[in-house]
């Protein structure tokens, strides 16, 4: 990761709320239930699928985790509620994967339950690399008993190709996307510019 993108994330930290917003308001449905529920239904008119997640990560106690639960239970309520032609999508440190692997995965697994009855689907997101074989192993116990449930791989990890191989002989359902977090230059795929080859 670049020094520029380091100074980023340091100061998106340390900025005021009000500022946050500013910069993110064209990327963020809005600050309640209410305003995800009239952003995906403007979206599914267009014939554009979603995805709804409540902001927040790196849950450092289990009550503020149950908390973070029950609003994505809600969020999952007002999906077939509204008939919204979208899915949820968690953090697992949000679920409490930093406090205990255990609870994480029971926290987790009522969400696909939840959404296994309603006919939906849960996607764990991935975070950074301290939580990357904590994340895959949870998924892949909820889903040996539950299939409504993805996962997501970053890309620019080198690691990614062999998780990939692993997920597809499980048949399971991943997303890849490139990666946000700040990580170690040795965890991270790099590019020769001149052929574009990996290295």
């Amino acid at each position: 990761m670049s020094l520029f993108h380091n100074l980023l994330v340091k100061a998106v930290q340390v900025m005021p709320t009000k500022a946050v917003w500013f910069f993110s308001k064209n990327y963020i449905a809005g600050n309640t239930l209410t305003d995800a529920v009239n952003k995906v239904k403007e979206l599914n008119s267009k014939g554009i699928l979603a995805t709804l997640d409540v902001l927040g990560e790196s849950i450092n106690n289990e009550e503020e985790a149950v908390a973070a639960k029950i609003e994505a239970l809600k969020v999952l309520d007002a999906i077939h509620e509204n008939k919204l032609n979208a899915n949820l999508s968690i953090k697992p440190t949000q679920m409490g994967l930093s406090i205990n692997e255990d609870f994480a995965y029971k926290q987790i697994l009522e969400l696909v339950h939840k959404a296994k009855q309603i006919n939906n689907f849960v996607r764990i997101d991935m975070e950074d690399s301290p939580y990357t074989d904590l994340t895959i192993n949870v998924y892949k116990k909820i889903f040996q008993e539950y299939k409504n449930v993805g996962i997501v791989l970053q890309a620019y990890l080198k690691r990614t190709y062999d998780d990939a191989v692993i997920l597809n002989k499980l048949s399971t359902n991943y997303r890849l996307c490139k990666g946000i977090y700040v990580e170690p230059a040795e965890f991270l795929i790099r590019i020769n510019k001149q052929s574009g080859k990996i290295i």
